[in-house]
C-alpha cells in the first residue's frame, strides 16, 4: 500500500470565513430526466473556482460513439440502461453491504479512477466518470489544447480529446479517450448530504508520471448545497492540497461527491 500524505499547503480562501467550497452533484434524484452531469470537482492545481450545474449534449441510448469519439454524457435516468457489459466496475461497492468505508477500504478502489492528466500547457490529477473513456478534470490543466495525455494506475497511457469546457468560475473539463474497458465508482446523491459527513479529496502527486502515493485531504462537510456566484456548493471544513484539484471528493460510501 502507498503512502498516504495527509493536508498540506492550503491555497488562498475563497471567502472571509476561509472555508474552501467543495463542488459537488446536484442531482435530485437518481430518476430525474435532465441532464446527468450536474457536478464538479476540486480545480487541478488550482483555486478552487465553482461547481459544474450544466448538462451536456446527449446522444440516443443505441447510438453509437461518433467518429471523434466523443461519447455524450446521458441523464441519470438512462445511466442504467448505457452501462455495457465492459467497462465495468471490478468490485463496485453494493449498496446496503457496507455503509462506511475507512481509507484504507477507500484507496485500492481510488488508485483505479484515479489519473495524471498532462497536456501542452501544464498537467493534474483527473478520475474516470462511470460513462466509458469519459475523463473530469480541471480547465485550466488544459488551458487553450484539445488533447491530453491521461496516464492510469496500470502504466497505460491513453490520449484524450476534450469534450466539454465548462466557463469561469467552474474550472472544469470532460475529456474523452477511446472507449475502454475500466473501474468506475458510483456517483453520489446530492439527497443523502449530510453536514458532518465525513469526505476526502485525492489526486496525484507529481507531474511526471501516475503515483501510487495518493496526496489525501480529509475533511467534513459544514453545508450541504451553499450558494455562490449563482452556483450551489459543498463546504468542506478545512482547504485542500493542491495536488488534489481535478480529483475527485470521496464520501464514506465509496461514492464520488464531486
Amino acid at each position: 500500500m502507498g503512502k498516504v500524505i495527509v493536508g498540506g499547503n492550503a491555497p488562498q480562501p475563497l471567502d472571509k470565513r476561509k472555508i474552501r467550497p467543495i463542488p459537488v452533484p446536484v442531482v435530485k434524484g437518481r430518476t430525474r430526466n435532465r441532464s446527468w452531469m450536474k457536478s464538479a470537482f476540486f480545480a487541478a492545481l488550482l483555486v478552487l473556482p465553482g461547481i459544474l450545474a450544466i448538462g451536456l449534449p446527449m446522444r440516443p441510448a443505441k447510438e453509437e460513439p461518433t467518429a471523434t469519439g466523443k461519447a455524450l454524457l446521458p441523464p441519470v435516468g438512462q445511466m442504467k440502461a448505457l452501462e455495457p457489459a465492459t467497462p465495468k466496475p471490478a468490485e463496485p461497492v453494493k449498496k446496503g453491504e457496507k455503509e462506511n468505508y475507512s481509507l484504507e477500504d477507500l484507496l485500492p478502489r481510488a488508485r483505479k479512477i484515479v489519473v495524471l492528466v498532462k497536456s501542452s500547457q501544464g498537467s493534474g490529477s483527473g478520475f474516470l466518470l462511470p460513462q466509458p473513456g469519459v475523463i473530469a478534470t480541471s480547465a485550466r490543466t488544459l488551458g487553450a489544447s484539445d488533447e491530453a495525455e491521461i496516464h492510469f494506475s496500470s502504466g497505460a497511457v491513453k490520449r484524450a480529446t476534450v469534450l466539454k469546457r465548462l466557463p469561469l468560475p467552474v474550472d472544469v473539463a470532460f475529456l474523452q479517450a477511446e472507449d475502454f474497458a475500466h473501474d468506475w465508482m458510483p456517483l453520489a446523491d446530492s439527497d443523502r448530504c449530510q453536514e458532518g459527513e465525513e469526505v476526502v479529496a485525492m489526486g496525484v502527486p507529481g507531474t511526471d508520471r501516475w503515483r501510487p502515493d495518493l496526496v489525501m485531504t480529509k475533511g467534513k462537510i459544514l453545508r450541504c448545497n451553499s450558494p455562490y456566484q449563482g452556483v450551489q456548493y459543498l463546504q468542506m471544513d478545512r482547504d485542500v492540497h493542491p495536488a488534489t484539484y481535478g480529483g475527485p471528493v470521496l464520501n464514506t460510501r465509496g461514492e464520488i461527491l464531486g
